[in-house]
């Protein structure tokens, strides 16, 4: 904890809220794309979002990669597609796809799934009427009425072992998982099913907090409040919000998140396979933690596909992603 700023604890011990000079931003969730990767020739799809102007967007793929077939008469034309990173003009974020599509059949009909996020710490005024804002620390934290934040829903200390399914009465429709555990060995992959799957280990000590945005706040018996002008509850710390620990690109290498421990969004963003003669077995690639470096590692059988020999080229894709830091949810 810095020495100046602000901070609010739960009965716990863990910390609801904390603003100061180690706060990297607080997250405010914009939407979530589907981008339908099976028509037309494109290597790029672009969306209209309701940014803040001066903001920084950051993106979190659930899935972002897909195998699929440029012709529906020929199962001999596999290819992985995958996105391969993002950028933003204004309102608008684009999110390139390789290689392009050829007037798609029947590829990758599952398109992609990307939750879209942002952070603003150097606003040219504040955004709202009603809310608290802090100067001085890394940069700006505002917390106003207008503001859709995240906020953590359920964080638990678990035992888990592959097949764990989150508890159906975490509120929120559009929830997102990100975890820490402490043990090299293990890969952790979740899927649109929000079933947390496990490589390398039986099971496994992790750390669970799940976010979401479209649920109704609750008031707490104290801590910090902020309603808008119609008079509805935006802002309430029985809520730890979304707290950026890092912006870090993730891919099959080891990269060092600068976060003493690194909670990683559980995703699918990559794929890998072995090959059999003609058949080759398709692997799920979850995330795997040692110490600060985060990585992509082998997980799940997603199944087996017979190319008829053709060779699946499996990109190393380095992915911007949102790193959080365990410390701010949990007492270690």
């Amino acid at each position: 904890m810095s020495d100046l700023g602000l901070a609010v604890y739960g009965d716990d011990g863990n910390t609801r809220l904390r603003i100061d000079k180690n706060t990297a931003g607080l997250l405010n969730y914009i939407n979530t794309v589907k981008i339908k990767h099976n028509s037309g020739t494109g290597t790029s799809y672009s969306f209209n979002l309701g940014f803040t102007t001066g903001s920084t967007a950051l993106c979190v793929p659930r899935d972002g990669i897909q195998i699929g077939t440029s012709s529906s008469s020929s199962p001999y034309n596999d290819q992985v597609y995958a996105i391969t990173g993002w950028s933003r003009s204004g309102n608008t974020i684009t999110f390139n796809v390789s290689p392009a599509v050829p007037g798609i059949q029947g590829g990758v009909p599952n398109g992609f799934t990307v939750d879209v996020y942002e952070y603003n710490q150097v606003p040219e005024a504040p955004s709202g009427h009603w809310g608290i804002s802090v100067q001085g620390m890394r940069g700006y934290t505002e917390i106003n009425d207008t503001m859709k934040l995240g906020y953590c829903v359920y964080a638990q200390k678990l035992t888990v072992s592959s097949g764990w399914v989150l508890p159906s009465n975490i509120p929120g429709s559009n929830k997102r998982v990100f975890c820490y555990w402490n043990n090299a060995s293990a890969v952790v992959e979740m899927g649109l099913d929000n079933i947390i799957r496990l490589s390398g280990v039986t099971t496994l000590e992790i750390y669970i907090c799940v976010f979401a945005s479209d649920f109704a706040l609750q008031l707490d018996s104290w801590g910090l409040a902020i309603w808008n002008d119609s008079g509805r509850l935006v802002f309430s710390s029985k809520y730890a919000p979304f707290n950026l620990g890092a912006s870090v690109s993730i891919s099959n290498d080891y990269k060092d998140s600068g976060v003493l421990r690194p909670m990683v969004p559980l995703e699918r963003s990559a794929k890998t396979g072995t090959r059999s003669g003609t058949v080759w077995t398709i692997y799920n690639m979850g995330l795997q933690i040692s110490g600060r470096q985060i990585r992509r590692g082998r997980g799940s059988i997603e199944g087996t596909i017979n190319t008829g020999g053709v060779t699946l080229q499996f990109p190393n894709i380095s992915t911007p992603s949102i790193v959080l830091d365990a410390s701010d949810y949990f007492k270690f």
